[in-house]
């Protein structure tokens, strides 16, 4: 005892001289109360507390009524406090294998355990309340639940842990069974640790979650992890039982996966994934941070999750961001289609950023990209909803309107009314089929009241109303507008409709004009109305005027229509010219309509002079005709009518004989009679006459109809021979197949077109649907013609398919003669190109006679109202001519339509014989402009030729001639030779009424010339009037027939010829003589001899056919009477 006392000392002495010092200088505090030791009991003390200061951190331990023995540690009480000051730069590092050790051998109980951390820089602390616990040969007991409290700042987290049995093995720790648990969950759990790591394994159960959105029931776990001083991994995976979101939609057993993440200082987090077929979610949760992080897809939206009233469905995908603490969210959603109505828009994204901090406000971007762009975004805050909104190309569709909308305006939303006010456009607009062009508008809206100005292209609509009430006021103008409905076309609409429109009525007040056309009916139109509906009930009047009214080939200058609607029934009458008449009634309630009026009018040549009457109710009627028909010079009957009753059906028309000269048609009439299902159409035969010869007879079959469809089959007779097929389905198709004998019809009409023919001619029909093609063909012709010298052979081909028409006919005649015609021609042009070889023409007329040789080439053009000729052509041949053409009568009007461009040039001369003799002619003429009135010019080069004048042979020497439209002009030398000298007359100016001048070569006295000139024979007088042109040459016989024109007017007898006196004078003697009553005429001579009895004027009268008298005055003024008595005396 001696020695331990003196141990003791020592002790307390070291402590005070070298231990106390320094604790006291590190403030270090300690105090044991009750301290003892024993043998048996060992060391032993009531309590023990240890307050240890420092730089970092602050250290407090409480030992209460402990009692330590070799391998054997008991406590009532231990507390350990930590308290850190500062940021940790290394994390606890601890390796238990020796501790582990340690506690195979050791026993140890502490029957209240209290163990806490804390940190101040971090705002963290961990607290752990654990009951009596007892460590016995590795084998460790704890007999209640460990209570553990985390707190971070202002959080609190706690927890409670039953450690059922543990054990120590090896260098591990194993817990073997242990149970986890808080208000939020239970788990069961189990693992070792071993050195400084350690794993384990856990299941149990997450109670459910209640959110503000949301709520989520028990959620079954498995865990498994691997701890670390430093780091910490939990993989989970389980099933929740259901996810209610926000009481609208419901997910049940989903699947839940992924892991918990911890690094000292560096990472705590939560990842993982739910999902539910295609439904999921992506989460990453930084408990550190307090961000969350996540992805979705496959999560249906419709309108009742949304809690709107409207038909909505989507499948949306997404990301989304959140910072709990800051109390931000960001949201990104993708949905490749989202259905909203009827419409269906496809790449959507939204973008949402909401700060809840305080007041929660944000920002907000929706956009769809097709079928049309929608782009709407803006903030939101506690004042309200302010952003733009934005459309493009939207299909809009309301009844019967639609167009591609786009819009751009502001958006405001405060206290659920909706403001917004912006410009647009109207693409594409159309209403009941009608296109109305691009339009812009304004929109203003406020709450249930808007404004909207709209202007198209040549119309604006301007008002307003309300949307709650469904009104509207305003009026719609057009300036010029043009629309097309089907196939109705408006051109030039001009005027305006004033609108008032609300829930139960509608009021309509306006004046229009327009042109209307449909098909070949068109008319300009004045119109004015005053309609309005109230409920079912419409009622108001209507008037306007006609103009140019078209319908088919008839025109009516003017027109006009009224009308009212009155108690269920629309009444009306229309007057065209007085030439189309009607009025009726329909009745809007029944459905029943009548309508009487006559027509008097002339229908493509066809006068019809008659009356109609349509009555019928829905699908009854009654319809018939009857007046008369006048085509010329003849008329017919017309008597028609039309019944359908119920399911019956009868139509007919009866039979006619129509006659033009010696042409005339005979008609049987036609039937048709059976129900709306199916019939009999009969067609009584056609035949067509040349006086009593039938030309060809047309004879049908019964033909039949089904619905919409008929179809009836015909035969040809005559001229004309072949089959004939009609058909209705949808369109209107026929087929022909035949011959044409050229024999039989030129037999008919070669009297009339002076030409005849020979063969036949094969052909084959068909129309399909506006679609017509037809070929004919034969390959031998015979052609005859009075202005052909010879018969023609060839063949003929011709094509046409739909509007496209080609083909060719090609004659030859004698193995020389050659005529070859192409044709061509669609809808808008026929050609008809010539090539002429060698063509032996003649004409004959009363005053010419010709046989010429024509070749070249030429060509018709014609667009179905005007002809183009034109062609180079040459000539040769022998003309003759017996005297100049009259002044040609008027041409008729139709001359106007045809244009000429012909050159004609002769390839030898041509002979011209005249009834003085014979010209060589080369001949160039050119014809242009239109034939009423055709601007040509002839040029005719004299190459020589020999006329006949007094008895004298003159050849041509030189000449020319130009004839034109205009004007005419000769220059022509002729030459006749004498023993002493050559007479040569110069023949110039117009060749009706030509200059004469005559000369000798060699020069001699002009009246020596004229007096050879006319001796020798009796003047001759021609085309060219030699003779009367030689009165300029002679004065005295200028003076006689100026004073017989004057006397007696232009219709006198002049005879010139020369004479020799008894006495061997040589001069000319000039007569002009006149009848100016049937038995009185007047004479009067005039003579260039000497002689005055040469020179005298007389008369006579005859009093009988056999007895005249008469009288004379010569030049000397001696007189003479003579009576003349003609009788037959039989001596």
């Amino acid at each position: 005892m001696r020695l331990i006392g003196y141990l003791i000392l020592l002790v307390l002495a070291l402590y005070f001289i070298f231990l106390k010092p320094y604790l006291l200088a590190k403030r270090i505090q300690w105090e044991v109360e009750g301290l003892s030791f024993s043998l048996e009991r060992g060391l032993t003390f009531k309590s023990f507390l240890l307050y240890l200061p420092s730089g970092d951190f602050t250290l407090h331990l409480f030992i209460k009524e402990a009692n330590l023995l070799p391998w054997q540690f008991y406590a009532k009480e231990f507390s350990l406090i930590e308290v850190s000051k500062a940021v940790s730069e290394k994390p606890f590092d601890y390796d238990f294998t020796n501790l582990t050790r340690l506690a195979r051998r050791i026993n140890l109980r502490v029957d209240n355990l209290y163990i806490s951390t804390n940190s101040i820089p971090y705002s963290e602390s961990l607290t752990l309340f654990i009951p009596r616990t007892e460590i016995r040969s590795g084998n460790v007991f704890s007999q209640g639940w460990t209570k553990a409290y985390w707190m971070h700042s202002q959080d609190i987290h706690s927890l409670e842990v039953y450690l059922e049995k543990a054990h120590v093995e090896g260098d591990k720790f194993i817990v073997d069974r242990a149970k986890v648990k808080s208000h939020l969950y239970s788990f069961d759990l189990k693992g070792f640790w071993e050195g400084k790591r350690g794993s384990f394994k856990a299941w149990g159960r997450i109670e459910p979650v209640e959110g503000e959105s949301y709520s989520m029931g028990g959620i079954k776990l498995d865990l498994e992890g691997n701890v670390e001083y430093t780091r910490l991994k939990v993989a989970f995976s389980g099933r929740v039982e259901g996810l209610l979101v926000k009481n609208r939609r419901e997910y049940r057993d989903l699947g839940i996966e992924g892991e918990y993440l911890w690094s000292w200082r560096k990472e705590n987090a939560l990842k993982g994934r739910l999902w539910k077929a295609n439904t999921w979610l992506s989460f990453d949760y930084s408990l550190k941070d307090k961000t969350f992080e996540g992805s979705f897809g496959g999560i249906e939206l419709d309108g009742k999750l949304l809690n709107v009233k409207r038909n909505i469905f989507s499948v949306v995908g997404g990301s989304i961001r959140a910072n709990l603490e800051k109390k931000h969210l960001n949201l990104q959603a993708y949905a490749p289609i989202l259905r909203v109505d009827q419409h269906a828009l496809n790449n959507c994204t939204l973008k949402l950023d909401l700060d809840y901090s305080h007041t929660p406000k944000g920002s907000f971007d929706f956009l769809a990209l097709q079928p049309f762009y929608l782009s709407i975004g803006g903030s939101f805050s506690k004042g309200g909803v302010v952003g733009e909104v934005a459309l493009l190309d939207y299909p809009l569709q309301v009844e019967s309107l639609s167009s591609k909308l786009s819009y751009k305006g502001s958006l405001y939303i405060k206290d659920g009314r909706l403001f917004t006010e912006g410009d647009g456009r109207l693409l594409n607009l159309t209403y009941r089929d009608m296109g109305l062009g691009p339009a812009s508008y304004r929109l203003k809206l406020d709450g249930d009241s808007y404004s909207l100005d709209l202007k198209g292209e040549a119309f604006s609509l301007s008002g307003g109303g309300s949307l709650e009430e469904k009104s509207f006021s305003g009026r719609l103008s057009f300036m010029g507008m043009d629309l097309s409905y089907k196939d109705l076309l408006v051109k030039s609409l001009n005027g305006h409709m004033d609108i008032r429109a609300d829930k139960n009525s509608l009021k309509l007040v306006g004046n229009l004009s327009t042109f209307l056309s449909r098909d070949r009916l068109s008319s300009h139109v004045l119109l004015s109305l005053d309609m309005t509906k109230k409920g079912e009930e419409v009622f108001g009047s209507f008037e306007g005027g006609l103009k140019d009214v078209r319908a088919f080939d008839l025109v009516y200058e003017k027109g006009s229509f009224s009308g009212k609607v009155q108690k269920e029934r629309v009444y009306f009458s229309f007057d065209l010219d007085q030439r189309l008449r009607g009025g009726g009634q329909y009745s809007l309630k029944e459905g029943s309509y009548s309508l009487t009026g006559s027509v008097k009018d002339t229908i493509m040549g066809l006068f019809v002079d008659g009356g109609y009457s349509i009555r019928g109710v829905k699908e009854d009627l009654e319809a018939s005709f009857g007046g008369e028909g006048r085509y010329r010079d003849f008329s017919f009957p017309i008597k028609a009518s039309l019944s359908l009753r119920g399911n019956r059906l009868k139509a007919s028309l009866e039979g006619f004989t129509t006659k033009d000269g010696l042409i005339s048609i005979r008609s049987g009439g036609a039937e048709v009679y059976g129900d709306k299902d199916g019939g009999i159409l009969e067609i009584k035969p056609i035949g067509l006459f040349i006086g009593q010869d039938l030309l060809s007879k047309l004879e049908f079959e019964k033909g039949t109809y089904r619905g919409k469809s008929l179809s009836i089959k015909g035969k040809i007779s005559g001229v004309v021979e072949g089959n004939v097929g009609v058909s209705y389905h949808n369109t209107l198709s026929l087929t022909s197949a035949g011959t044409v004998d050229l024999t039989k019809l030129f037999s008919l009409v070669k009297s009339r077109i002076l030409a005849d023919g020979e063969g036949r001619v094969s052909y084959s029909l068909s129309y399909h649907g506006g679609s017509l093609s037809l070929f004919a063909e034969s390959n031998k012709l015979i052609l005859r013609s009075r202005y052909v010298a010879l018969p023609l052979e060839g063949g003929l081909r011709v094509s046409l398919k739909e509007d496209r028409l080609s083909g060719s006919l090609s004659l030859r005649g004698n193995n020389r003669a050659f005529v070859l015609a192409n044709f061509t021609g669609d809808g808008k042009l026929a050609r008809v190109n010539l090539d002429l070889s060698d063509l032996p023409v003649l004409l004959r007329e009363q005053s010419m006679r010709a046989s010429l040789l024509l070749s070249g080439k030429g060509n018709l053009i014609w667009d179905y109202k005007n002809l183009s000729i034109g062609g180079r052509f040459y000539t040769s041949g022998f003309v003759n001519l017996q005297k100049l053409t009259a002044k040609r009568q008027s041409p008729p009007e139709w001359y106007k339509r045809i244009r000429l461009d012909i050159n004609v040039a002769s390839s030898e001369p041509l002979r011209i014989n005249l009834p003085e003799g014979f010209l060589y002619t080369d001949l160039l003429a050119t014809i242009k402009g239109d034939l009423y009135e055709p601007e040509y010019r002839i040029n005719a080069h004299f190459k020589g030729g020999n006329l006949n004048y007094f008895g004298k042979n003159f050849y041509v020497r030189r000449g020319e001639a130009t004839f034109t439209n205009k004007e005419s002009h000769l220059d022509l030398t002729v030459l006749t030779p004498t023993p002493d000298y050559s007479i040569i007359i110069d023949i110039k100016g117009n060749p009706q009424y030509p200059k004469a001048i005559v000369r000798s070569e060699p020069p001699r006295d002009i009246r020596e010339v004229l007096t050879t000139l006319v001796l020798g024979g009796k003047e001759t007088e021609g085309l060219i009037p030699v003779a009367d042109a030689l009165i300029s040459q002679v004065p005295q016989l200028s003076q006689i027939v100026k004073g017989a024109q004057s006397i007696t007017g232009l219709d006198v007898k002049l005879q010139i010829s020369p004479t020799v006196s008894p006495t061997g004078e040589v001069g000319i003697n000039a007569t002009i003589s006149k009848d100016i009553t049937e038995k009185i005429s007047v004479e009067h001579k005039q003579s260039t001899l000497k002689n005055p009895k040469e020179t005298y004027t007389g008369e006579e009268v005859k009093l009988t056919p056999n007895t005249s008298i008469g009288g004379r005055i010569y030049s000397d003024r001696s007189q003479e009477y003579r009576v003349r008595i003609r009788k037959k005396f039989d001596f």
